[in-house]
């Protein structure tokens, strides 16, 4: 699986702090892979995980996932975001990454 990679980015000429970037996945069973410390993952219903970071402003996108199924991403605004995947109207637990934008 992927390692957490953060990675500081700006825009040119920009004078706001870099975001942080986190590169990160979760197996089907909710086991968090390269996810930084104090960031928590949880699997409470099929095809249904948290991310929390405690960062109100963070963002995610979820690029790769291994069943056939939409998938939904629900920010919290406490600093997380709830991943759903879905097929049929059901919820279905997959692995997935995800990149986790924190801006500075």
């Amino acid at each position: 699986m992927v390692g957490a990679v953060l990675v500081p980015t700006a825009a040119a000429g920009s004078t706001a702090p870099p975001a942080i970037t986190v590169d990160g996945a979760v197996l089907a069973d909710g086991t968090p892979q390269g996810v930084p410390d104090g960031w928590v993952v949880t699997h409470p219903a099929p095809g249904v995980y948290r991310l929390v970071s405690g960062e109100p402003r963070m963002t995610v996108d979820v690029p790769r996932w291994d069943v056939v199924a939409d998938v939904t991403i629900v920010p919290l605004g406490s600093g997380g975001d709830e991943i759903r995947f879905i097929d049929q109207g059901l919820g279905v637990d997959s692995d997935f990454s995800f990149t986790a934008t924190v801006p500075r």
